[in-house]
């Protein structure tokens, strides 16, 4: 054997079961947290996106027809893709706002863990450093904090990607509800309707 491979030999001896742990919490707390992030990110383009398209269409709603003047029959062709793209823009508009809102809805009392910020709105500075200094006595009790956090992000991640992909879906059948219903009624004509 050489001296390199007893070295690593060694040094993989050294890692305490402790440090597994602290490294398999911070990578999966640091993978979720990006999570978040990611849908988060993902979630304010579909808002802007949708913000965009509902000025568009009510602008050009705006420009071809005056409220006393509107005409949906005679404008069919029109009319109805743009208002399924509205409808569908601001449902998948509203969708994305959820994935965005911020929720405690997680961190209640029966999920306490004081090393998440989101628990901090309930209790004194003094309660806190109790709570920490109990923390603290046993690696026990941090890894059982540490775990609840994870769960909890988690739980967090897969309802930020729930509402997301909902989003999304949302979007895509609206257009293409939009294009099916404007290519028919430029070929059908909205007088045979």
């Amino acid at each position: 054997m050489t001296e390199q491979e007893t070295d690593k030999i060694q040094k993989t001896k050294k890692l305490t079961k402790g440090s597994s742990r602290e490294t398999l919490f911070r990578v999966t707390i640091q993978n979720q947290l990006r999570s978040i992030s990611i849908a988060d990110q993902k979630a304010n383009i579909i808002i802007g996106i949708n913000t965009i398209l509902i000025s568009i269409f009510i602008a050009i709603i705006g420009l071809v027809s005056n409220v006393t003047q509107l005409n949906f029959i005679s404008n069919l062709n029109l009319s109805l893709p743009l208002t399924i793209m509205v409808l569908t823009s601001f449902t998948s508009g509203i969708l994305a706002f959820f994935v965005v809102r911020p929720s405690a809805g997680l961190w209640t009392n029966k999920n306490a863990s004081r090393l998440s910020f989101r628990d901090y709105q309930h209790c004194n500075l003094d309660d806190f450093k109790k709570d920490i200094v109990q923390i603290l006595e046993s690696s026990d009790k941090i890894y059982e904090s540490l775990t609840i956090d994870l769960y909890l992000y988690g739980q967090t991640v897969q309802r930020k990607f729930r509402m997301l992909r909902h989003a999304y879906l949302v979007f895509l059948i609206g257009l293409s509800l939009a294009v099916f219903s404007f290519l028919i009624l430029q070929f059908v004509g909205p007088d045979s309707l």
